[in-house]
């Protein structure tokens, strides 16, 4: 078995690894350049000391399966599954963006709150996610695969820079009947619904109370399940204790609070009954500001605000990439590759020098020309 480098490895001869961009407790995730369709993709990569559990590696591969069934505009596509050199490799589309737990963590280091309408968004196009996966029928048979996704949480929700929001990582997906009893409690602790914490059955209604977890975190502050250990927040899920003076207090719609805190309804029954009951709702809200483009850009714009330095850092990184790619491309037939990188990044600044210089001769030609009819009219 290999150990993947962040830069300079090549895997499957396709997919060309440029940089490292997170590890999580199963995989890592690395940013990588498909050679064949000249394009960035991710490449998530089973831990080693995992890659020889048999559990660990029918998790993955399930992971890889069940989101290659989904093709939505809302939902992270994986392309491609690989073993390799005792490895595994699932390729997924590049997002070029942050999750929402990053924002949400960044939003209290500047001291800032998300709005409403930004927090609802954000979950309108989840919701949109997941009316499809939970809709979705087998091709052959035609009947309703029952897709539950069990793990709706801010970490799998990745939010791109140009204001695209996509829902991610269905590893634990449900598939089969209506309603399944767990074997093992799967999900985060903090993101659970209370039939999930208590090991019962779950269908569509769990991934949407969720979503109630979600939205009251994002208005609050504050994740409902507040603990110093796992298992002191595993015993407040199965409780449903929630605290709604703070969602009061820090909620002033009554509208939204009353969407918040039906999602949040210990019986499922009492719950919206799909996700589309849930997005028309949302929609409602949605149209008192003018409709779902006016929102976008009030999310967009709330992006720029609190992830200036990512944006920021981004761009860059784009740049470095071409940087890259042209070097690549044609430092073959250079003596000095090294040199040739030096000088290859230097003629972005000699073209800003260039540009500004004719900026600077049309001003100086605008002034005379002023200065002259001035003449004229005395």
């Amino acid at each position: 078995m290999k150990t993947l480098k962040s830069k300079n490895k090549i895997v499957d001869v396709r997919y060309d690894i440029r940089r490292k961009i997170g590890s999580g407790g199963i995989a890592t995730v690395y940013k990588a350049r498909d050679r064949v369709l000249n394009k960035d993709v991710a490449l998530k990569k089973i831990h080693d000391k995992y890659a020889e559990n048999k559990n660990f590696i029918e998790m993955f591969k399930r992971e890889a399966v069940n989101t290659a069934r989904l093709e939505h505009e809302n939902i992270v596509r994986v392309v491609n599954f690989i073993e390799e050199d005792e490895s595994y490799y699932i390729v997924m589309d590049y997002v070029d963006g942050v999750d929402l737990d990053y924002l949400i963590k960044r939003c209290r280091v500047l001291d800032i709150s998300i709005p409403p309408l930004v927090a609802f968004h954000i979950i309108g196009e989840v919701v949109k996610a997941l009316d499809y996966a939970h809709k979705l029928k087998d091709k052959n048979t035609g009947r309703y695969l029952n897709i539950v996704h069990r793990d709706v949480s801010p970490g799998n929700i990745m939010l791109y820079y140009d204001g695209r929001v996509k829902l991610a990582d269905f590893g634990i997906v449900q598939m089969g009947r209506k309603r399944v009893k767990n074997r093992k409690i799967a999900g985060k602790v903090s993101y659970m619904s209370p039939e999930q914490a208590r090991g019962g059955s779950v269908d569509l209604r769990a991934d949407l109370f969720c979503c109630g977890l979600i939205l009251y975190e994002l208005i609050t502050g504050k994740k409902v399940y507040a603990g110093n250990s796992n298992m002191e927040k595993w015993e407040k899920a199965k409780k449903v204790e929630i605290d709604y003076e703070l969602l009061q207090q820090r909620c002033k719609s009554r509208y939204l609070r009353a969407i918040i805190k039906r999602l949040l309804k210990e019986n499922p029954a009492a719950r919206y009954q799909s996700a589309v009951e849930l997005f028309i709702d949302l929609k409602r809200y949605f149209m008192k500001y003018g409709g779902y483009e006016d929102i976008k850009k009030e999310y967009k714009n709330f992006l720029k605000l609190s992830l200036t330095k990512e944006l920021s850092d981004a761009g860059k990184r784009e740049g470095q990439n071409e940087i890259d790619k042209r070097f690549h491309e044609e430092s073959t037939n250079i003596n000095n590759p090294v040199k040739y990188k030096r000088k290859l990044a230097a003629k972005g600044g000699e073209k800003e020098e260039e540009e500004s210089a004719v900026d600077a001769v049309l001003d100086a030609s605008i002034l005379i020309a002023l200065i002259l009819i001035f003449l004229i009219l005395l």
